[in-house]
């Protein structure tokens, strides 16, 4: 790291998470508009490759945002609450 960089404060880190969660969340629907329509499988999950991104950038801080993002679209998609808690716990 250079000099001029510097952390985001934990402000800028709970904007950066709920972004992350809305992304995450906006990426699995389209991912669901990709798949077959009778299953809710889809061959490509493109929140995957978000939360890696992001993750890979902020590091550990960002989990909270990549697991709320997971609930928040688990609970829209129908599944139980159970189901889907234990899903975004990883």
């Amino acid at each position: 790291m250079d000099a001029t960089h510097t952390r985001p404060g934990r402000w800028q880190m709970a904007a950066i998470n709920l972004l992350l969660a809305l992304a995450y969340l906006l990426a699995a629907r389209a991912s669901l508009l990709v798949s077959h329509p009778d299953i809710k499988v889809s061959a490509v999950w493109w929140p995957s490759g978000i939360a890696m991104a992001v993750a890979m950038r902020h590091g550990w801080r960002v989990l909270p945002g990549i697991a709320l993002g997971d609930l928040v679209a688990g609970l829209s998609f129908g599944s139980p609450p159970a189901v889907a808690l234990a899903v975004a716990a990883g």
